[in-house]
């Protein structure tokens, strides 16, 4: 960590805390896999693979800002643009270390935020960086509020010298990695673009340590910048390559063809650790962070409620940590959807002790209470129809499929005809957030707060029409009590009063159900020693393991050869 060492140290003014998937695959079985893995030699020591699960790379974008672009869906962004600053969910006591902004300071109703742009910083086409691309990128955000998915209620941008000051309608103290961990663009360049939201960039500029040298539908391949402000980085090439599923890249982590991957795999032990004990490593590391059953609650059966909590009676969240995730992550326990222990301190005092129970005989009398009967053992609804639904995933990405089988099996026992459909990465994504779907597995989000958690599930601020995209609150579940909740504590001052909006709203999420939790879903990542050191450890979490995440750029900046 000498190289973050030097820059904590050259801070002045550091803002303190107070308070993404399984991996996937391809419908195309000719894909990835022996054509990803020709990138890199197992003798080369001077350059860095990373995995992905999803099948081919697919049509070059490297607009880093339109949704759906390879470079924000395949990670490679993380080495050629860089963030104002970084906030570590895995280590929520690490302070936010400045990056592109050397120092930044919230204003006490955290409504407005000072950025200093970092000096001596320049893009890899030679041009200075400066705080005008601070400016511009910020402002970019109120332009074309298609690009900032996380929605910040952003108001206004002035620039004073080497300032950026950003204001915004609420109180961001909840929110302020959605502002810090935007990565920044150059202005000398985007701003020349007529139409940003259908240009590919084909040349991406960044201020990163490298730059895009070639892609191909296999593999995207950077290499060093010269001129990277913060020195010259371990590895040479950063190879981010394509296989189909996750037993692809398992198979090319344990024969050293893949350095690194945040997949999921089963067997872990014998399957890859066994293969190298000494130097490779699968680092399971904790956050306030679930996995959900997403449920459109707009269409049968998941508009009902009783259904909906009858569901969540009989899902079985020991069953799905033992088997979908092969005891690798705990259980998830509190009735609230929180994990625990990591959020022990947030379960309302109602509900402390309380855990999950598979309750069947319980789910089966409250369906019989609110109308339902049964057909022989099929389900049928108040209104005589069947219960019929299906649940989606990505081909390949294991964990989740199993899991969606298990879910299936236990809708079952209440009668109910519960089918797991999977498809393409690219398809699965994209009807998920048009709301095409009944019921679907997404992770959350990953912070220091339950807000975290239960605004993505129940927040207004993503509400979408059935067939728009929506970038959370995929079940389109309307409640304003529930924003009025989770403002409260985005916003409020008086602590008493944000401790009671969380209390609330965990009360409406275990009463209404609108998405059931499943399991607890720490960051995850593999990673050979053999050619570089310094990845982050269990006992040195300074980043999650998983190199695609924002804290990214910490772990590249930290690696050393291995044999120095």
């Amino acid at each position: 960590m000498k190289r973050l060492g030097t820059l904590l140290l050259a801070t002045a003014t550091i803002c303190s805390l107070t308070l993404s998937g399984c991996g996937g695959g391809s419908s195309d079985s000719s894909s990835g896999g022996n054509e990803a893995s020709s990138a890199k030699s197992k003798t080369d020591t001077t350059s860095i693979s990373y995995a992905l699960p999803d099948g081919l790379m697919g049509a070059e974008n490297n607009n880093i800002y339109v949704a759906g672009s390879t470079i924000s869906t395949k990670g490679y962004g993380v080495g050629i643009y860089e963030p104002l600053a970084v906030m570590n969910s895995v280590n929520p006591t690490q302070p936010t270390t400045p990056w592109l902004a050397e120092e930044f300071t919230w204003a006490p109703d955290y409504k407005s935020v000072e950025l200093k742009a970092r000096s001596g910083v320049n893009w890899s086409d030679g041009e200075a960086f400066s705080a005008e691309d601070i400016e511009y990128t910020l402002q970019m955000f109120i332009d074309h509020p298609e690009f900032d998915k996380v929605k910040m209620p952003l108001e206004n941008v002035t620039r004073d010298g080497d300032t950026v000051t950003a204001t915004f309608t609420e109180s961001m103290f909840t929110r302020q990695e959605q502002l810090l961990h935007k990565v920044i663009v150059p202005k000398h360049i985007w701003s020349e673009i007529d139409d940003l939201a259908n240009w590919n960039n084909p040349d991406p500029i960044g201020t990163g340590p490298y730059v895009l040298e070639s892609f191909t539908p296999q593999t995207a391949t950077l290499v060093r910048n010269d001129g990277y402000w913060n020195g010259e980085l371990a590895a040479d090439t950063l190879y981010f390559m394509a296989y189909n599923d996750n037993n692809a890249v398992a198979t090319g982590l344990a024969n050293g063809e893949v350095d690194c991957s945040q997949i999921f795999i089963p067997n872990v032990q014998s399957v890859y650790l066994d293969k190298d004990p000494e130097n490779f490593n699968y680092v399971v590391q904790a956050q306030m962070n679930i996995d959900a059953l997403f449920l459109n609650v707009t269409t049968k059966p998941f508009d009902d409620v009783n259904f909906r909590r009858a569901l969540n009676m009989v899902a079985d969240r020991n069953m799905h940590s033992e088997i979908a995730r092969e005891g690798i992550v705990p259980p998830l326990e509190s009735i609230t959807g929180i994990p625990t222990p990591v959020g022990e301190s947030y379960i309302a005092p109602d509900f402390v002790g309380k855990q999950y129970d598979v309750d069947v005989e319980g789910a089966r009398k409250l369906l019989e209470e609110s109308g339902y009967t049964w057909d022989g053992d099929a389900l049928v609804d108040p209104d005589g129809e069947p219960v019929v639904f299906s649940m989606t995933a990505t081909q390949g990405w294991s964990d989740y499929v199993t899991g969606l089988s298990l879910i299936a099996d236990q809708a079952q026992k209440l009668g109910a005809d519960a089918k797991v459909v999977t498809m393409d990465y690219d398809t699965w994504e994209e009807d998920v957030r048009r709301g095409n779907f009944q019921a679907t597995f997404y992770w959350t989000k990953s912070g220091l707060t339950p807000f975290n958690i239960y605004n993505p599930i129940m927040g207004a601020e993503f509400l979408e029409p059935i067939g728009e995209s929506a970038s959370f609150n995929f079940g389109r579940y309307d409640n304003p009590e529930v924003q009025g909740l989770l403002n409260t504590y985005a916003t409020s001052s008086d602590e008493a009063e944000r401790v009671a909006a969380m209390n609330r709203v965990e009360e409406i999420f275990v009463e209404d159900v609108p998405a059931i939790a499943i399991g607890t879903r720490p960051s995850i990542g593999s990673y050979s020693t053999r050619n570089f050191v310094g990845w982050p450890t269990l006992e040195d979490p300074y980043a999650s393991a998983d190199l695609i995440t924002v804290t990214g750029i910490l772990v590249l900046n930290a690696l050393e050869p291995a044999n120095s």
